[in-house]
């Protein structure tokens, strides 16, 4: 989460920490806000490891995807972001989609609420399929608040959706999900993360 000319903008791990816990997220929202000094939190080695490992299932993926067919493959907005620089990443992506190659990677998505990448999206006989690599052997219901985020950002640019998301998990498997399945978790847990928003900024009070 970050604030972009007075507005407050969320990820989809925005989205997925607020159904892990609502406190923690606000306490995220309070230091953005000015209204709290930033925790000081200790590395964690183990996570770092677990993160190192998910970037190595990441690459082997996408290497795999171009060795079999067109990748685009898009860069990040560098960082302090703008809403420039977002709005004409968000061109891009669409302009990458109209291409229709095999899959785009890193596909990068501003709605002026919403900001984020998603892994991988691939192009199926029946439509754009959002694919989420995720290390761990088995479905998360946080990975899938995810997938539906972008699938919402897909919706936005009005492509053809596939009826299926996926996860692609660190043991080979892939494991895929109705989209229609996925999209009503996904818009409960949007509404409630904008009133909760709302209501904090109005509240104008840091969480204690």
């Amino acid at each position: 989460m970050f604030l972009l000319e007075g507005r407050l903008i969320w990820t989809a791990s925005d989205l997925t920490a607020a159904a892990e816990c609502e406190y923690a997220l606000l306490r995220t929202v309070d230091y953005r806000l000015g209204w709290a000094e930033k925790l000081n939190l200790s590395d964690d080695p183990l996570q770092e490891q677990i993160a190192r490992l998910g970037d190595r299932h990441e690459q082997r993926l996408l290497k795999s995807w171009q060795a079999g067919g067109s990748v685009i493959q898009l860069p990040r907005v560098p960082t302090p972001y703008s809403a420039v620089a977002l709005k004409a990443a968000d061109e891009a992506t669409r302009a990458a989609f109209l291409e229709r190659p095999s899959v785009v990677y890193q596909a990068g998505f501003f709605d002026a609420e919403f900001h984020g990448y998603a892994d991988f999206v691939e192009l199926a006989e029946n439509g754009w399929i959002v694919c989420d690599a995720k290390l761990a052997r088995s479905a998360k219901p946080k990975a899938l608040l995810q997938l539906g985020a972008y699938v919402e950002q897909l919706r936005r640019m009005q492509l053809p959706l596939s009826p299926k998301v996926s996860l692609l998990l660190g043991s080979g498997e892939r494991a895929d999900f109705r989209t229609d399945d996925v999209q009503p978790v996904f818009r409960e847990r949007r509404e409630r993360l904008r009133r909760m928003l709302q209501e904090h900024r109005i509240g104008g009070v840091s969480v204690q």
